[in-house]
């Protein structure tokens, strides 16, 4: 009977222990799986706001490609704090209006965006809330993630013999699993760093814009310029 009790102890530690790795693997992967289409959504936002990018027409344009992305880290050391400023194109164009002037007609309306950084409470991760002023008495914000570990939006350009030079954006995202800040110790600022519980997301965009203007100035103006085009 005591070996019988025994064995039945030893089956059971056993089949607990296998119950509780699978429990925290399968756990695992749903946390994954969640950032791993929050992160997807992230991209895809960040995508298209600077796909659209753009400056405002005052008579001509003369811009750089840092003209159209304005990036301010003097609010707080590090990450934290840190802004991604831009105008960006409404996606649809505003259809015919009497009361707008000739010079401004069908000319495509820019929106301000604004992505922030945020720290999070008892978390060394942070909180990427992106702030869109349409109406400067009603702004508008959402919470893109709570869990960032690295975000940046770098230039980048690229230059081929004969052809006119090529500029784009490299976004780089890091996303991990909330890690509670132990003792009530301040964190370390975040850094970016490869390891179990995160997850990266690269992506490669330009501004539809910026390569109208800049690399084909003698064109007619087009959709993308903003711009009414008139044949001569």
């Amino acid at each position: 009977m005591m070996i019988t009790v025994a064995l039945t102890a030893i089956i059971s530690i056993s089949a607990f222990t296998l119950y509780r790795g699978g429990l925290q693997s399968s756990l695992s992967g749903v946390v994954n799986l969640d950032m791993l289409n929050e992160g997807r959504k992230v991209i895809a936002q960040i995508h298209t706001d600077l796909k659209h990018a753009g400056i405002p027409y005052h008579g001509a344009f003369s811009l750089s490609f840092n003209d159209l992305l304005q990036v301010d880290f003097s609010k707080n050391r590090g990450l934290e704090g840190a802004e991604f400023s831009l105008l960006r194109f409404k996606n649809d164009p505003e259809f015919v209006r009497n009361d707008l002037p000739a010079q401004d007609y069908l000319l495509r309306p820019l929106i301000s965006v604004k992505y922030r950084l945020e720290k999070v409470n008892n978390s060394d991760l942070l909180r990427l809330v992106r702030e869109v002023n349409q109406n400067p008495n009603h702004p508008g914000s959402r919470v893109l993630s709570e869990r960032v570990s690295f975000f940046r939006i770098a230039p980048v350009q690229i230059s081929t013999p004969g052809s006119v030079d090529a500029w784009f954006w490299n976004i780089s995202l890091q996303l991990s699993q909330r890690s509670d800040t132990a003792n009530g110790k301040e964190p370390e600022k975040p850094e970016k760093t490869r390891g179990e519980g995160s997850l990266d997301f690269y992506d490669v965009v330009y501004s539809e814009f910026f390569n109208a203007v800049n690399n084909y100035r003698h064109s007619p103006r087009n959709w993308n310029t903003g711009l009414k085009y008139t044949p001569d």
